[in-house]
């Protein structure tokens, strides 16, 4: 009789021999079946105390009157099968590190591979923080406590089915666990196991699941981005007077929250990018629950004045423009002069301001304004270009020191509304007698010194290079 099967376990088997597949003989002889995979043991380790059930992978045994053993290091245990697998229970000991296992069957040993199960320190929690958090999970609980594993860790909230996996092991005595949502709340025990989730620490730390902040209406919903701050009024459930009560504005933003009760808070929101956001409540500053979207409407964007309005045809005026509305801007802001474009920068305080561009002759232009593409409405300004001016000569080029000494200057394009003269940093008022011709009064000195004097056209923004000495 020739018996052909599929070898799916290794380890001793009854052999029995039937006629009509019901009636076997009575009589069996043991067949071994040698190893289809290498066994194993799951788990591989577990804490000093024992306890946990080991799962020997790549063994079996049907043999229903056999007795079995594990035996770990020189420590014997009884075994039994289920669902043709073998199981043993890991014994006590007081020794780290790892220990031979053995498989017996009627005590003749069995196992012939190289089976080690290592004994790991029991860890023991002392400190869970925050100790309390929203039902829905999420929370970054940072652990506390001896013993702890740094090749790997499970954390387990109270009897939840399934162990949350460490986020981070920081040391053997801190690891960051994220919590797992639980259908209840309450108080639950936060234990950590060394070994794959087969055996924990009985500190009974405790970590309260809560109700998580809902919010239901907020006044006003809408804001125009005009002024500094806006205050929010938040409506909701499940508030709480905590120092730490937070409101996030969109996923980064944080501001605090000022309680006023269990179904209503305060929020201060400070100016932002225009667009939709959602603000919700987190009674620890770290846990937020159900939001409202909060819509900040881009402020209109005015320019009250601009300075100055006159530069020389050469080009290189810094044009500074004082705008309402740019605060909420962030992207391209430009100016235009007659039909040359130039791309302004803002300011730390939201401020815009352009270079004006070299043009071929002297001309009155219209300075337009452009807001990500689009033109800023009711905003145009007359530009003056004059012609580059240069002095030629001063006279008298010497003067008393205490000042108020009449110095007529000669030069090309020298005519202004506002000319002013520098005499070296100092500023003097000038007037135009003509084209070629302005006369200022020489400052006081503390003491004798050559100095250069210089011409300005449009206030001291653009300010003559090389001017004769005085």
């Amino acid at each position: 009789l020739l018996c052909t099967i599929e070898v799916l376990y290794s380890g001793v088997v009854a052999v029995s021999v039937s006629n009509n597949g019901l009636d076997f003989s009575f009589k069996q002889l043991p067949f071994y079946f040698p190893s289809v995979t290498a066994p194993s043991l799951q788990p591989s380790s577990g804490s000093l105390s024992g306890g946990p059930r080991v799962d020997i992978l790549g063994m079996v045994n049907e043999m229903s009157n056999s007795t079995f053993a594990c035996r770990f290091g020189l420590s014997y245990v009884s075994g039994f099968v289920a669902r043709s697998r073998l199981f043993c229970t890991s014994p006590p000991t007081v020794s780290l590190g790892e220990v031979q296992v053995s498989v017996f069957d009627d005590l003749e040993l069995v196992s012939v591979e190289s089976l080690v199960f290592e004994y790991k320190r029991t860890p023991a929690v002392s400190v869970v923080h925050p100790s309390r958090g929203g039902h829905s999970g999420g929370t970054l609980v940072t652990v506390l406590g001896t013993g702890f594993d740094v090749t790997g860790v499970t954390c387990h909230f109270g009897a939840l089915g399934v162990p949350q996996l460490v986020s981070d092991i920081t040391s053997s005595s801190a690891v960051i666990c994220l919590s797992p949502a639980s259908p209840d709340v309450g108080i639950v025990n936060v234990e950590i196991s060394n070994d794959e989730a087969t055996s924990f620490s009985s500190s009974g730390k405790k970590f309260l699941y809560e109700q998580g902040t809902i919010v239901t209406a907020l006044q006003p919903s809408v804001w125009s981005g005009t002024g500094d701050r806006q205050i929010v009024t938040v409506v909701g459930r499940h508030f709480r007077d905590d120092e730490d009560l937070s409101c996030r504005f969109g996923q980064k933003s944080l501001a605090r929250a000022y309680f006023v009760s269990s179904s209503l808070v305060l929020c201060s929101i400070s100016g932002g990018h225009a667009g939709s956001f959602m603000l919700s409540i987190g009674n620890d500053g770290l846990n937020f629950g159900e939001g409202m979207t909060f819509q900040i409407r881009e402020q209109p964007i005015t320019i009250s004045e601009v300075h100055p309005t006159s530069g020389p045809m050469m080009g290189g005026t810094q044009v500074s423009i004082r705008v309402f509305g740019l605060k909420v801007m962030v992207r391209e802001f430009q100016c235009i002069f007659g039909a040359l474009r130039v791309v302004a920068t803002v300011s730390p305080d939201g401020q815009p301001s352009c270079i004006s561009p070299k043009i071929a002759h002297a001309d009155t232009v219209i300075l337009r304004f452009e807001h990500e593409g689009g033109p800023v409405q009711g905003a145009e300004f007359a530009f003056k270009y004059y012609n580059n001016p240069r002095i030629l000569s001063i006279a008298p080029s010497v003067g008393p020191l205490d000042g108020g000494f009449t110095v007529t200057v000669v030069g090309i394009a020298l005519g202004s509304r506002s000319p002013v003269c520098y005499f070296g940093e100092t500023v003097s008022p000038a007037r135009a007698q003509s084209s070629s011709l302005i006369s200022c009064n020489s400052p006081s000195s503390t003491t004798a010194m050559v100095t250069n004097l210089e011409v300005s056209l449009n206030l001291g923004v653009d300010v003559t290079a090389n001017g004769p000495e005085f």
